[in-house]
């Protein structure tokens, strides 16, 4: 049996897509879609979010607070409110998450789930070009930095 949808947080989640997140050139129609897969998790301060090389089938979308991207141990970055991860698991079969992330404080995430999010995408295809809006955005970002690394 379904759990009854919380009516408030839906449109709570709805407004924070659409102000906050790269998901707001979304008609209210798609997000509302999008916000009823949408489950939140919260962290504590240290909390490991998702673990290096552990299979990955959910992307995040930080509500509320901050986080720490490391790899090997090493710090890589850092995700701020509003940002988001984890997008390569929703796409790539079987895939070893890239780094660990851990929370910095207490944090709450928004939590899309790959199957959820594959069967929202038959209903809302809009929400695939934002995806790809992201993933290009990522690797621009990405050659912008190998490109300053290569010159330094």
């Amino acid at each position: 049996m379904d759990e009854p949808v919380d009516i408030f947080k839906l449109l709570e989640n709805v407004v924070f897509l659409k102000k906050y997140t790269f998901f707001s050139g979304l008609h209210a129609e798609d997000l509302k879609t999008l916000a009823f897969i949408i489950l939140e998790k919260r962290y504590q301060d240290n909390e490991v979010v998702v673990r290096e090389e552990e299979p990955g089938d959910s992307f995040f979308l930080v509500k509320q607070g901050s986080l720490r991207i490391e790899k090997g141990g090493q710090e890589l970055a850092r995700i701020a409110e509003n940002g988001c991860f984890g997008e390569m698991a929703l796409f790539e079969e079987g895939a070893l998450r890239s780094a660990t992330v851990v929370a910095e404080g207490e944090c709450s995430l928004l939590v899309i789930q790959k199957e959820a999010f594959f069967n929202v995408l038959n209903r809302a295809p809009a929400i695939s070009i934002e995806m790809l809006k992201l993933f290009a955005e990522r690797l621009r970002d990405a050659n912008r930095k190998l490109s300053e690394r290569t010159l330094s």
